[in-house]
């Protein structure tokens, strides 16, 4: 019995390790846009997959392991304290279900919208700035239009989620991603008009 709360344990610190390093692996790279970020990664997770002793899994598979299963974590806290936040009073159900459909959209259009760091090399500061910020605009623009709101109704749950407790949405919420939090205006990128 105690065997398999060891492992549990040891997996469980290993995942706070690999966050860890890669946590400063991605403040590396933010503050060195030079850094070959791909390679780093890949040894990071080289490294758990030695040291854990698993076959037959690339560092590729793992990362995207660990990422999927973060999104699915953080998605279903949030979740829950939508649901929590609804069953107190301080949401109404449709505003509850309006932040749900927030959080499952925003995560589509970040999965289908990535931009590849490697296409962001070639640029100066102000270029990559520049590609992300439009990338940003188009991604709310096109988040408003799924969700059949404007920006004043999505800035008006934002208010309301935050004032719950609850910190979710593309103008500067904690969202699902793994983001700098730069931005301008009162809810983040501030770039909605």
């Amino acid at each position: 019995m105690r065997k398999p709360l060891l492992i549990a344990v040891g997996v469980i610190g290993s995942g706070i390790i690999v966050m860890s390093v890669l946590g400063a692996g991605v403040a590396y790279a933010a503050t060195n846009p030079t850094s070959p970020l791909g390679t780093l990664e890949a040894q990071v997770y080289q490294k758990v997959i030695d040291t854990l002793h698993i076959s037959n899994v690339t560092p590729q598979q793992l990362a995207t392991t660990i990422k999927d299963s973060r999104q699915q974590v953080v998605a279903s806290d949030i979740s829950s304290q939508i649901d929590a936040a609804v069953t107190s009073g301080k949401l109404t159900e449709a505003d509850g279900d309006l932040a749900k459909k927030l959080i499952a959209e925003e995560q589509k259009l970040r999965d289908a919208n990535t931009i590849n760091p490697s296409d962001l090399k070639a640029l100066s500061q102000s270029e990559r700035t520049l590609k992300i910020d439009e990338q940003r605009v188009d991604n709310d623009k096109q988040l408003l239009s799924d969700l059949g709101i404007t920006a004043d109704q999505l800035t008006a749950l934002q208010t309301k989620l935050r004032d719950a407790g609850i910190r979710v949405g593309p103008m500067g919420g904690a969202g699902l991603g793994s983001g700098m939090g730069r931005g301008r205006g009162g809810f983040g990128r501030g770039m909605m008009q």
